[in-house]
């Protein structure tokens, strides 16, 4: 059937789609096809993931002949999956602080230690100087 524009109607563009994406996954072994994600899934239907989760011929081809579930994440799901994206970012950052921290103590420290070494080497720079001039010991 097709809509006032020339185009396919919603329900042949969905049988259409539900063709193309069964024929484009024929010969794809079920162990491949259940631990592919949507996107990737989509990609070797060559079909676009919106396609994957509201085709219901599709989804139920899917769920029947290879046990694959397309399923659109929920709210939930997502959140979970941020917070376990950004539990280590933060875990990490915490640890990049701390290096900082650290490297910026004992660069202060090593600062110190050279401005000390610096005026006794003007010390001992003056004493050399005057040593050699005469011959004693300044006191």
């Amino acid at each position: 059937m097709k809509d006032s524009r020339g185009g396919l109607s919603g329900g042949a563009l969905g049988r259409a789609t539900f063709e193309m994406a069964r024929q484009n996954l024929e010969g794809v072994p079920s162990e491949r096809i259940r631990s592919m994600s949507a996107d990737d899934l989509a990609i070797l239907a060559k079909v676009s993931k919106s396609a994957l989760y509201q085709n219901q011929p599709l989804r139920e081809w899917l769920a029947s002949e290879h046990g694959r579930e397309v399923r659109r994440k929920t709210a939930a799901q997502q959140t979970d999956e941020t917070a376990a994206v950004e539990a280590p970012k933060a875990r990490k950052d915490d640890h990049l602080f701390q290096q900082i921290s650290t490297l910026q103590a004992q660069n202060s420290k090593l600062q110190a230690e050279l401005a000390e070494l610096r005026s006794k080497l003007a010390r001992y720079r003056h004493i050399d100087e005057h040593l050699a001039n005469t011959g004693r010991m300044p006191r």
